[in-house]
């Protein structure tokens, strides 16, 4: 029996957090062989991103660099001894991004490739930690580099998985090594693919839940287990609300409804291949291991009308209108999404008038004005920034009352299911 786990930052995030990991890994590790995705530890992808930006912009690199580099250090000094192998390993690792920052960026445009050429050191780093401290305390370890048998297009920072090339690659190479034993482990890094052009292309923020999910596909995995630090998949983001109420049993169906709308515990990305091979996906607590959290499988009979609730912060609403009051029909459509997708702008919600056409978006202050320069010729723009998008799932007017508040709503959107509000 072939397993995947997954562990995401959190749950790796400091010295403590990697032998919490490893005890998990021991307790399953007896009947059945694991491949482990992991995450970059704690806050470093944030960490890499400022690292990022700074290579990008020309600015000294010096201090945001060595801040990453005591953090690993840090946590290698707390779990090895002196000198382990792990800390030439870690060191070499740190050379390969001095490299990579020595360079000169002299085309603005490249922001997405150069990001993709550096943010996977996070990933690098923790699969590279984990796995030898794995091997430490006697489990049956050994790591493997996701960017050798996962495979993508070009689109940068979101690379679209090459599904035939990267299962044959996992199957070809990967399933020997997990089926030699019951209880091997193989370690490797979420988040991240290799493209035509280069090691490293990143498949999305958040997108180790997805890389779960390619490898159970591809290994015919028997379950997927990801673990967080709530108990399971709750109506709403306990962070964000109150009495929130756990949901233990969904549908692939009702989570990917909930995942597109923004759900942040399930990538959206992630169900679908699990689907396509009916393979159940859990959801645990790292914290408290025993505890049963959450499943999501084809079984609609467990789904229910509790009422969902997703929160998306640092919102811009953007209306356009045709300069010539000409109605928005098939032509500006196309045209104004043509543009969106060009400037890889994902709307959240879209809604239009005879003259006007709406969308609700993550802000990007850099995206927003590329849009604005393609659209100033034949379009007004109107546009607000720094909303938040509540979706309702199951919703009923008390809660739309309750949730909106005295807050202005800019827009509505219905469904029979669904309603989303932009708000102040």
């Amino acid at each position: 029996m072939i397993r995947v786990f997954k562990f995401g930052g959190a749950s790796v995030k400091e010295a403590d957090a990697i032998k919490n990991a490893c005890n998990i890994l021991k307790k399953h590790a007896d009947n059945s062989s694991i491949l482990l995705v992991v995450s970059a530890m704690g806050k470093m992808t944030n960490a890499f991103e400022n690292l990022h930006k700074a290579w990008f912009k020309g600015e000294n690199t010096e201090e945001l660099l060595q801040k990453i580099i005591v953090f690993h250090n840090h946590v290698v000094s707390q779990l090895f001894e002196y000198e382990h192998v792990v800390c030439a390993d870690i060191e070499a690792v740190f050379t390969e991004v001095k490299s990579v920052i020595a360079r000169r960026i002299s085309d603005n445009k490249l922001f997405d490739q150069t990001y993709d050429a550096l943010i996977p050191y996070g990933e690098i780093l923790s699969a590279c930690i984990l796995t030898h401290y794995a091997k430490l305390v006697g489990l049956n370890a050994d790591l493997v580099n996701a960017f050798d048998y996962v495979f993508a297009d070009d689109l940068w920072r979101e690379g679209r998985i090459k599904w035939d090339i990267t299962t044959e690659a996992i199957r070809k190479n990967i399933l020997p090594q997990l089926m030699s034993s019951n209880n091997k482990i193989l370690i490797t890094q979420g988040f991240v693919a290799r493209s035509s052009q280069g090691p490293f292309i990143t498949l999305g923020r958040e997108g180790s839940d997805f890389s779960a999910s390619v490898f159970a596909y591809a290994l015919d995995a028997s379950e997927v287990t990801i673990w967080k630090d709530v108990a399971g998949l709750f109506n709403a983001d306990p962070k964000a609300f109150d009495d929130v109420q756990l949901i233990p049993h969904l549908s692939y169906h009702e989570a990917v409804e909930l995942a597109y709308y923004g759900q942040s515990i399930i990538h959206p990305k992630t169900i679908k291949p699990l689907q396509n091979k009916n393979i159940p996906l859990y959801i645990k607590s790292f914290i408290e291991p025993s505890l049963s959290g959450s499943i999501i499988d084809k079984d609609t009979g467990h789904d229910t009308d509790i009422p969902c609730f997703i929160l998306k912060q640092n919102q811009m609403l953007v209306s356009i209108s045709p300069k010539d009051f000409a109605f928005i029909n098939e032509h500006n459509m196309g045209e104004i999404i043509g543009h969106l997708a060009q400037i890889r702008i994902r709307m959240n919600v879209m809604q239009n008038s005879a003259i006007s056409f709406s969308f609700c978006a993550d802000s990007s202050s850099f995206k927003l004005r590329e849009l604005l320069e393609k659209l100033k010729v034949g379009y007004f723009v109107k546009y607000n920034t720094g909303l938040r998008l509540i979706t309702i799932r199951n919703y009923n007017e008390e809660i739309i009352t309750e949730l909106s508040g005295k807050s202005k709503v800019y827009l509505e959107q219905r469904s029979r299911t669904t309603v989303q509000l932009v708000t102040s």
